[in-house]
């Protein structure tokens, strides 16, 4: 092997470790270059033949002068021009991320302001309700008070119609003092502090079943209850949720002499579902949006008493405790009332 060999191989060996630490890869324009050495040095012997008789030393300084002078360019575009972009595209992603993140720290102060903002809207419009129904009870109480007392004293210089006035008026005033009742009742449970503590519902269930057996001893109705059912929540606030809906249940089979009520569960996936159903007289599933709005009413005062609260107030317990509430039903054919609680809350 001569020089110029040896030069050639030293050469191309320099330049693959440059194009290795530099991470670029070899591509047509470093074998471009190196092909120009050749050619350009065979053009030279043939124009210049007296350069065949340089020495080894003198030929191999020559080649490395074609090499360097040729592959300048190759180098540039191979290692510094790819550098370069890269470190261009670098600086304009990080710009990117800059703005990404700045824009990121202003939606989250946003959403910071604006739950905020709701917090304090909801604390207020709480207090507002309850300090109104409240301070409401005391001039409704005094007017079914006097109403009673005209029925009670003056009923007889009335007239047929001056009473209807007067128990239109009674009846009018009782009804108000309930739905005050009931607004006073779902602010309590929007204020109320929740304490996490594992629950038997099972046995909830069986105490509010006996509670109305004992209230309406000369009804028969078919209780199915599973055992040990386990929720983690409020334990006081779950059996609120319990006692609407059995109240419901019990209420809507009166007119069922077969009356039929089941608590029991199911699962889809690892979420539990807890279900109370009844045989009663349903309602029409096309209202279902508007079934836990507060004082919406699904039968008629004169079928089916009541004022419309409960179920608005199973649905904000429902949803403290992270979970959701919703009915399939169908008219004569009784209803399910469906809810889930967020297993999250359970003790770690």
């Amino acid at each position: 092997m001569d020089t110029s060999q040896v030069s050639n191989e030293l050469n191309s060996g320099v330049l693959k470790k440059i194009l290795h630490k530099s991470g670029a890869s070899p591509n047509w324009s470093f074998y471009t270059a190196i092909v120009l050495v050749f050619v350009v040095e065979g053009v030279i012997m043939l124009i210049m033949p007296e350069l065949k008789n340089l020495s080894h030393i003198e030929m191999a300084l020559l080649d490395s002068t074609f090499l360097v002078i040729f592959l300048l360019p190759a180098l540039y575009l191979i290692i510094y021009k790819p550098l370069a972009e890269q470190k261009a595209a670098i600086q304009k992603a990080e710009q990117r991320l800059q703005v990404q993140l700045s824009h990121s720290l202003e939606l989250k102060e946003s959403l910071l302001t604006k739950s905020r903002e709701l917090t304090t809207a909801n604390n207020s419009l709480e207090s507002f309700i309850y300090l109104t129904a409240h301070d409401l009870r005391t001039p409704l109480r005094t007017l079914n008070g006097f109403s009673e007392i005209l029925l009670e004293e003056y009923s007889e210089k009335l007239d047929d119609k001056g009473r209807s006035y007067l128990y239109n008026l009674r009846d009018g005033s009782q009804n108000m003092h309930a739905m005050l009742e009931g607004m006073l009742t779902l602010s309590r449970s929007m204020q109320a502090k929740l304490t996490v503590q594992k629950v038997d519902l099972s046995k909830l269930v069986q105490n509010c079943v006996r509670h109305l057996q004992d209230s309406s001893p000369k009804r028969r109705v078919s209780v199915l209850i599973s055992p040990n059912i386990i929720a983690y929540g409020d334990e006081s606030l779950l059996q609120t949720v319990v006692e609407e809906l059995l109240e419901n249940a019990w209420k809507f089979t009166a007119h069922n002499p077969d009356a039929q009520i089941e608590f029991t569960t199911s699962k889809i996936d690892s979420q539990t579902i807890f279900k109370v159903r009844d045989n009663g007289a349903g309602f029409d599933i096309a209202h279902k949006d508007m079934l836990f709005r507060p004082f919406f009413l699904l039968h008629k005062t004169d079928e089916f008493e009541g004022i419309g609260v409960g179920l608005a107030l199973c649905q904000t317990v429902i949803e403290r405790h992270g979970g959701t509430i919703w009915a399939e039903a169908e008219v004569g054919q009784g209803a399910t009332f469906m809810f889930t609680l967020n297993h999250d809350a359970s003790p770690k």
